[in-house]
């Protein structure tokens, strides 16, 4: 796996008909739709009457490299293209090649980057975990051997490739079903982090006012403690001492008020908070 990790040799270019290409099933998965990049390259081959740029392409004729001026060929009705053939037989090649093919021409979009990391990690960290040094490596020596085959794909360091992965971590964690919903926006990577970031001040949020809700259970508890005490005490006093108690007890039962009171607002403004 780690050699497909390299640039395609390409081999002889070699004129292909259009009809006899596919498109390749990875790019609606990672790459967004550039309407103005989709124009200016239609005017250019339309100025120019043919397409300069080899394809580059599997043996089954699935274009690892390409996809875009293939629709634009085949809506200007041009019959041929030039094609230069790679050898990529599995999918994971195909993955790997149209993913480096387009980190090199041109910079990924931060959501194009996440989805493109998303499908790679699985790739090489199966082939990480069967190779035959696996055995003496650690967790995380696996984890960063991971990190630095992804990273070479999509032209990015490790740790810039782990904010990635943490990212979707996180997501997962806070909303299982969330990537799913968002992962074919052109801003799934933005919207990853807003989902994220508003589980963990939420989170944040009701830490704050269970902690309130804590301190108030501890008084009333204490509260309710001193309460028996005074009563058993009160069974050994004289009538005018328990008067006085039964008063005292009756401004503690306004505290004891109160702190119930505070405790049910707390839970009240986490509810409308939600």
């Amino acid at each position: 796996m780690e050699a497909e990790n390299n640039s395609a040799r390409q081999v002889r270019v070699v004129m292909v008909p259009v009809d006899c290409l596919k498109h390749n099933p990875h790019n609606e998965r990672i790459y967004s739709r550039d309407s103005e990049a989709e124009d200016r390259l239609e005017k250019e081959i339309t100025q120019d009457g043919y397409i300069r740029d080899p394809f580059i392409v599997t043996k089954d004729n699935t274009v690892a490299d390409g996809n875009r001026r293939l629709a634009i060929a085949r809506k200007l009705g041009i019959k041929e293209v030039p094609v230069a053939y790679i050898s990529a037989d599995s999918d994971d090649a195909l993955l790997i090649n149209s993913v480096t093919h387009n980190c090199r021409k041109r910079k990924l979009t931060p959501s194009e980057l996440f989805r493109a990391i998303d499908q790679l990690w699985p790739v090489y960290e199966a082939n990480v975990h069967g190779s035959p040094s696996a055995g003496h490596m650690s967790r995380e020596a696996r984890a960063t051997r991971t990190r630095e085959l992804v990273g070479a794909d999509v032209c990015l360091e490790g740790r810039q490739v782990q904010r990635y992965r943490k990212t979707m971590q996180q997501l997962v964690e806070c909303d299982p079903d969330a990537w799913e919903r968002i992962k074919s926006r052109p801003d799934c990577y933005e919207e990853a982090v807003r989902i994220v970031r508003a589980s963990q001040a939420k989170g944040a949020q009701d830490c704050s006012a269970d902690a309130v809700i804590t301190k108030s259970l501890t008084n009333l508890r204490v509260t309710i403690e001193a309460a028996t005490k005074l009563r058993e005490l009160a069974a050994e006093m004289r009538p005018k001492e328990v008067r006085d108690l039964k008063a005292f007890l009756a401004a503690l039962g306004v505290l004891v008020d109160h702190i119930q009171a505070t405790r049910a607002q707390s839970r009240s403004e986490v509810e409308r908070a939600e």
